[in-house]
Order: structure tokens, then sequence, then C-alpha cells
């Protein structure tokens, strides 16, 4: 039994209180006095509790361990968890345990949050991702030692506020330097922006010509097609390539340079960067005529290259380690170079390198597996 002391407020008082843990519903206790006494605990564990009055003020939380003995151990020591874009990463001493159990919990709107997920490690760190409704919010994480079907003391919680990371909407989009094969676009640099997609649109088939990634303000775009009209819009990519809100679009027409605000058409933050198109290579430059679908992805892909000057080409995908995860000589056929790659299961989720060696020249991109 623990004895609970309750700061003067309005009575009557609710007690919430539950076991450190990812998967712990909470409890509670109404009393109309300073004191409520929270009845069976288990042994060793430490919980965490608040105290809410008739005015929905609410306490602190508050941190507690029953005595006993907790055949699992002692919590593990040194833990640690940082806000890094999307992203939690925690990271803990090896306390002793083959495994370990994470957990996180969204904290903030609600004070009587649900639980967001566990992962069961054999490692000492790992990074947690925060869904996009979790963007602006406050995060608890903890960590445990598992033995068996037991679980150690959980590491007191650390509490994490991730801010949104997606970039703002691109401003300031002008065209400059239009004849009937060529478009240069401009556009004001945005903060905390790691890079830019230009995209090309045919408004009447709503098809994709050009998606383009460049580190530049600015972007020239050859060959096109003369006394043709484009949609032409620019999205800001933050950290771990996630995309902010797009640019206003515009029309553009190549030969006059007539140029037409589309009004407040916008795609949303979010929206797939990729397109099931196209996608970086390793200098951040990209292949325009090469296409990865899905990306992401489970593992299985499709890669496509049009106008393809070679008999054949080999694929290899690289981890980010640098070790060669799959590779397989393929030929084109009628100038296209097609071929879908099927990762095993087993494989962990990330980045991947895709290259294609070719005798022509070489195409890299980069597909991310969920």
């Amino acid at each position: 039994m623990a004895q609970a002391i309750i700061g003067a407020c309005t009575p009557n008082y609710t007690v919430y209180y539950r076991k450190v843990t990812g998967n712990s519903a909470w409890s509670t206790v109404v009393t109309s006095s300073t004191t409520a006494n929270l009845t069976v605990l288990a042994p060793a564990t430490a919980y965490v509790a608040y105290v809410e009055d008739n005015n929905g003020i609410v306490s602190a939380n508050a941190y507690f361990t029953t005595s006993g003995t907790n055949n699992c151990g002692v919590a593990p020591t040194g833990f640690t968890a940082v806000a890094n874009c999307n992203k939690i990463d925690i990271s803990w001493n090896n306390s002793g345990y083959t495994h370990y159990i994470t957990y996180i919990r969204q904290v903030t709107p609600t004070l009587n949050p649900t639980s967001n997920g566990q992962v069961v490690l054999s490692g000492t760190s790992t990074s947690l991702t925060v869904p996009v409704s979790g963007y602006g919010q406050m995060f608890e994480v903890s960590v445990a030692g598992k033995c068996g079907n037991t679980y150690s003391v959980f590491a007191n919680p650390i509490y994490v506020t991730v801010a949104d990371p997606r970039p703002a909407q691109v401003m300031n989009v002008a065209f400059s330097g239009i004849t009937c094969k060529n478009i240069t676009t401009t556009w004001d640099a945005v903060p905390g922006a790691i890079g830019y997609r230009i995209r090309f649109k045919n408004p009447t088939s709503n098809t994709v010509f050009a998606n383009v990634f460049t580190t530049n303000t600015s972007y020239t775009r050859t060959g096109l097609t003369s006394n043709f009209t484009y949609e032409i819009f620019v999205t800001a990519i933050g950290c771990n390539n996630l995309t902010g809100i797009s640019s206003l679009r515009y029309s553009v027409q190549t030969c006059s340079g007539t140029v037409t605000g589309l009004g407040s058409r916008t795609e949303d933050p979010g929206a797939d960067l990729y397109d099931n198109l196209q996608t970086y290579n390793m200098d951040g430059i990209l292949n325009d005529n090469m296409a990865l679908y899905p990306n992401p992805n489970k593992g299985t892909f499709q890669i496509a290259i049009e106008e393809f000057n070679d008999a054949n080409g080999m694929i290899e995908v690289v981890n980010m380690l640098g070790q060669t995860v799959y590779r397989q000589e393929v030929m084109a056929e009628n100038g296209i170079f097609s071929h879908e790659v099927k990762l095993p299961e087993s494989y962990p989720t990330g980045t991947y390198l895709v290259k294609v060696t070719t005798v022509s020249g070489n195409y890299r991109a980069k597909i991310v597996k969920q």
C-alpha cells in the first residue's frame, strides 16, 4: 500500500496512478481528504501518479517505487531521450539483460494518454518514430529490462516535446528566361529545408512531366515542348525527407511566357515526397528518367528507366553500412529497363541505396524500407 499526500486545492480529489510501463492503464481513487491510500500495488515497481480537483486543476506527476523484491532486477541506468526531427532517439547502459522493452506515450493534449507502441530489442538504443498527429506534442518514454515474461523496474520516464519538423511553405516563386524550350524557376529559401522538390505537371492529364530535387533556390528546365502550358510548383524538403506545404501552383506557357497563378491550390504537408515516380541519389540530384516505386515500401519495389541506351544494367541494393544486400543483372527491352526487386522481410527497416550500373553511366537513388 502506498500513501499519496495531496496539496490543498478544491475537494473532491481524483488520484490517477499507473505502473510506469507501456501497456499499463490508469487506475483512480476519489477522496475528499488530502490523503489517499493506493492498494493492490505490485512490489518493487515504479508508479506515476497525479491529482485532479473538482475545478479541473491538475498537479504535477509524482513518481514512487513500492518496496519488496522484483525478481527481474533494477532499472537500466544511463537512460537518455532526445527529440531528433520526427523521431525520439533513446539510449541506456547495458544492465545485463538479454532484451529490453521501450515504450512511448503521447502525454499532451491529454493527461490520460494511451500507449503508442512498444519495442523489444537486444541493443541499448533505438529510435521511436512520432506520427504526424504527434507533432508539437509531448511524449513520455522509458525502458526496462526483460527477463522471461517479467520486466525490471522501468527507468524514470523522460518527457520530450517534438516540434513540427516540416518546413514552411515555399514563397515568392517566380519565372524568368522563358523560351520555347526552357523555363527558369526561382523561389525564396525556407529555414530548415535540406532541399526543394520542383514539379512540372501536364494540367490536362494531371501527369508528372518532371519531379526534381535540388539544394538550390532556382532550377532551369530545358527540352520543353513549344507552346505548351505546364503547371509548376515547389515544395521544401526537411529532415528525414519530410515535406512541407507546397508553394502556390502556376501555369506557365513556353514561347509566349504567359504566367498565371492558380490561386490557393497547395499540397498538404506530409504528402508523398516521391509520388511513386522518382527519388534522390546520394548527391541529392534526381535521375530524371529513373523511377522507383512505391517509395517508401515494404521491401518490394519496381525500378524503371526510360530512354535506356544500353543492352543491360547491374542492379545493386546497398545498406547504410555499405554492404551489398541485393545484386541482379537485368536485360533491357525496346529501350526500357524494368525490374521488380524483392528484399527479404528479415532485412531491417531504414534507408537503402539503389544503384544501376551501365556502360553509358550510373544511376543512384535512395529507397526507404518500412
